[in-house]
């Protein structure tokens, strides 16, 4: 909640104040995955289409991304300015004069590359947040040219940290160590000493500071080298330059001075311990990037394709890989910049799938007996369901092993496919017509409705956690008055070890009246009103299952380009790989458990049209019962 000092600190009026919370709230589910953040702007989709029609070429896809174009094109107003000529001509010959279509969307794409059309959402953005008309007027353009800004400053470079941090680094101010001024704010003008910068940045108006948001679009690439160990193989000899990455012994070329120079070697504790011997093959790389944390897939990619080289040109008889744990970082000098290992554990992801009962995975007692449940129904089972269920449970562990984002992102594939196989006749009324692909049109008309309840159940986590963290926040700060008295925190279990979810949903009322912002009112209030309101819960309900389709689709296209060996961009990959290990744990979740409480004599034909028919009969009954009151009956 630290936005919330933002907002006492400047004073912003209601639009601007909307502004930063929708882009600190949408980059947050960005970093979680989440269903709710949107990959699709015109630049992203441009991309996508030219992708699919110069590589792919698939109906299906190109179907669906139309329907996308079409929708952008009517809320986009700087399409409506700009572009409409050129994005009408895509839509209409797309899925039929192909050829041409994909001439006019590379002829579009070179108008709103390289920061052009990020410049241009910022231009809208400025516009729009200092007009005369009120929030309420300009909220839905406001939404989507927001979602629109993050993918451009995805597509530009920029990891998910980064971007979180530029909102705070425009509104940032300065701090004075040892007489020496130090800002975060992006863009400073030549000034002559720290007394100019103190002055200039004092008398920064908010205009100014959001004017600042396209200074990032203008940055330049920064060039590093990255060094890293090589398992596998060994040899003098070595010393292979192929393209930017050079793979070598030490004993043979030195390519950094600080590897053999005892000195700077303290700047660098890695060597020390041991990581970077003086026997090893080292692998470098030299590579271009606006953001250092945003480059790995990148690094990965041409890496894996130097030793595709290798394994051709040598006799190799044994497995070769880069180790990534552990890296040095050089700048373009080949001076030390810095060094770093991998974070394979993200707390985010790991709340993503928590049950209605908080302390589950501190309960020794449930996990005993879920292992005891899987070694009497699964291990001990040799029936043809419990080994497909045992199989998809091996490709979902090589899927989290895996360090190359295809391998995880096939193996992921691998796990939700094994639980589809199923012989089994689905009827038309289930299954999307237009899928010819008769696996894929199991999984994506089916598996949406198999995890529906756990996506229904992490939504209102979700909303704890915002509020929970609010309460916090505001407790602990001097620029704003508690909102809620002890007494009603303490029901709804504010600030607490002992959680339960359905207290907190019981007790919701108690928040009534109780938002900061705008954005509470939109998105999280939202929510707690479709607790009592059957028709809103039916759009959501809509809303999810659709993303969920939409998100399968985008899924199954990286899975055939890369069953395909077909080059493809990588900039929204791990985003999707996140989605689909998500999806992976969810099905196996509600597989598994049907197949205890059947003690491991049930098919798995008889697990997936059962829940689905059970969870088509619950959406069907919220017609006419109300969530709360469904809640109330998990217990």
């Amino acid at each position: 909640m630290e936005f919330l000092n933002i907002f006492s600190e400047f004073k912003l009026d209601s639009k601007v104040e909307y502004f930063v919370s929708y882009y600190l709230y949408k980059i947050d589910l960005y970093k979680k995955s989440s269903l709710k953040f949107s990959i699709f702007n015109l630049h992203s989709i441009i991309k996508i289409i030219i992708e699919e029609l110069s590589k792919n070429n698939i109906n299906r896809n190109l179907k669906f991304l139309q329907e996308k174009l079409i929708y952008i094109s009517k809320v986009d107003n700087i399409i409506m300015q700009n572009y409409k000529y050129k994005v009408n001509e895509i839509i209409n010959n797309m899925t039929s004069n192909k050829k041409y279509a994909l001439i006019v969307a590379n002829n579009l794409l070179s108008n709103i590359n390289n920061g052009k059309y990020a410049k241009e959402t910022c231009y809208r953005i400025e516009k729009i947040l200092f007009s005369s008309k009120v929030l309420k007027d300009i909220k839905d353009e406001l939404n989507y040219l927001t979602d629109s800004l993050i993918v451009e400053y995805i597509i530009y470079g920029y990891g998910k940290e980064e971007i979180e941090k530029i909102i705070y680094n425009v509104f940032s101010k300065y701090s004075i160590y040892d007489k020496h001024v130090e800002t975060n704010f992006p863009v400073l003008p030549k000034l002559n000493n720290d007394n100019e910068i103190t002055n200039y940045i004092d008398n920064l108006t908010v205009k100014n500071r959001i004017e600042a948001l396209k200074s990032y679009f203008e940055k330049k690439s920064n060039k590093f080298y990255y060094l890293f160990n090589i398992k596998g193989i060994v040899g003098d000899f070595l010393d292979i330059h192929l393209n930017n990455v050079d793979i070598y012994n030490w004993k043979v070329a030195h390519k950094f001075d600080i590897e053999i120079d005892k000195d700077a070697r303290k700047m660098a504790p890695t060597y020390e311990y041991g990581k970077f011997e003086k026997s090893d093959i080292h692998c470098s790389i030299y590579i271009e990037s606006i953001d250092r944390d945003g480059i790995f897939e990148k690094i990965r990619q041409e890496l894996d394709q130097a030793l595709d080289i290798l394994y051709t040109y040598h006799n190799i008889k044994c497995k070769i890989e880069i180790d990534y744990s552990r890296y040095i970082v050089f700048d373009e000098n080949k001076n030390y910049a810095g060094e770093g290992m991998t974070r394979n554990y993200d707390e985010d992801f790991k709340r993503d799938v928590t049950p209605l009962d908080y302390n589950y995975n501190d309960n020794m007692h449930e996990l005993s007996k879920n292992y005891n449940n899987y070694s009497n129904y699964i291990l001990k089972n040799h029936s043809e369901s419990a080994q497909l269920i045992k199989n998809s449970i091996r490709y979902y562990r090589k899927a989290k092993e895996a360090t190359r984002n295809e391998d995880k992102l096939l193996n992921y594939w691998i796990c939700i496919e094994n639980i589809f196989t199923i012989d089994i006749d689905i009827p038309d009324s289930i299954l999307d017509k237009n899928e010819r692909d008769s696996k894929f049109n199991k999984i994506f008309s089916i598996a949406p409705y198999l995890i529906f309840q756990i996506e229904l159940i992490n939504m209102y986590w979700e909303v704890y956690y915002y509020f929970n963290k609010n309460y916090i926040y505001t407790k602990n700060s001097k620029n704003y008055e508690d909102i809620l008295d002890e007494e009603s925190a303490k029901i709804l279990q504010f600030n607490s070890e002992n959680i339960n979810l359905l207290e907190f949903i019981k007790n919701y009322e108690l928040l009534d009246n109780k938002y900061l912002l705008e954005l509470d009112q939109d998105i999280y209030k939202k929510y707690l009103e479709v607790l009592n309101n059957s028709s809103q819960l039916q759009y959501h309900i809509k809303e999810y299952i659709d993303s969920e389709k939409e998100t399968l689709l985008l899924l199954y296209r990286y899975r055939n380009m890369i069953v395909h060996n077909a080059q493809y961009d990588i900039t929204f990959i791990e985003f999707y790989i996140k989605q689909l290990e998500l999806l992976a744990i969810r099905l196996l979740k509600v597989i598994t458990e049907e197949f205890y409480k059947n003690e491991g004599k049930i098919s798995l034909e008889n697990i997936i049209i059962n829940k689905y028919i059970n969870q088509k009969q619950i959406i069907k009954d919220f017609d006419k019962m109300i969530l709360k009151d469904w809640f109330q009956k998990q217990k």
